[in-house]
């Protein structure tokens, strides 16, 4: 193994670990020796790679929440299947939070502490991505007209929902079809009047 390839090892390790932690206990009692700890590192390896707890803390939102908009542009394409874009978008949202459930946690118990300019953009992102999908629906016929941001709030609020039964393990997995049929039933019909 390279040495480049150690490093980002090494690096993953640090993160991976840093979200288990803040996924199971708030920001201010989780202790860069711990974090040390638990992913097999010197404190000291920490502090070279970042500056303090709250820059390790936004690398590690980043980290995963870059694979998850990168997952996401991969699957969405300007493909006039505004229904396929939507179940392709919600599908794999709730794939990925449901294989990473401390990220998930971790990333919704820190939704106060995302000032970080790289972290929003990618929120930001994320969501655009999603009100794309929704306007092209729209503009295509096959939504109804619609607030795109909006709908897009209460899209994620819904399958966040359904990303936490399946964290706590109540229910059976499942596919985010009860919400897309819920929004073919509601966003079908406005453009069927």
């Amino acid at each position: 193994m390279s040495v480049g390839n150690a490093r980002l090892e090494r690096r993953e390790g640090i993160l991976d670990a840093t979200i288990r932690l803040f996924a199971e206990r708030d920001f201010h009692s989780v202790q860069m020796d711990e974090i040390a700890r638990s992913a097999g590192v010197a404190k000291g390896t920490l502090y070279y790679n970042f500056n303090s707890k709250l820059e390790l803390y936004h690398a590690a939102l980043t980290f995963r929440l870059d694979r998850l908009v990168r997952l996401l542009e991969q699957t969405y394409s300007e493909r006039n299947e505004p229904w396929r874009n939507l179940r392709s978008y919600l599908i794999h949202w709730q794939a990925f939070m449901v294989r990473n459930p401390d990220f998930y946690r971790m990333w919704r118990a820190g939704k106060g502490r995302l000032e970080d300019e790289s972290l929003q953009r990618l929120q930001q992102r994320l969501f655009e991505l999603l009100c794309s999908v929704l306007r092209q629906g729209s503009r295509a016929g096959a939504f109804g007209e619609l607030c795109e941001q909006q709908t897009a709030s209460l899209i994620l609020g819904m399958l966040g929902a359904l990303v936490e039964r399946q964290i706590a393990g109540n229910g059976e997995v499942e596919g985010p079809e009860p919400i897309l049929e819920l929004l073919q039933n509601g966003l079908g019909r406005g453009a069927q009047r």
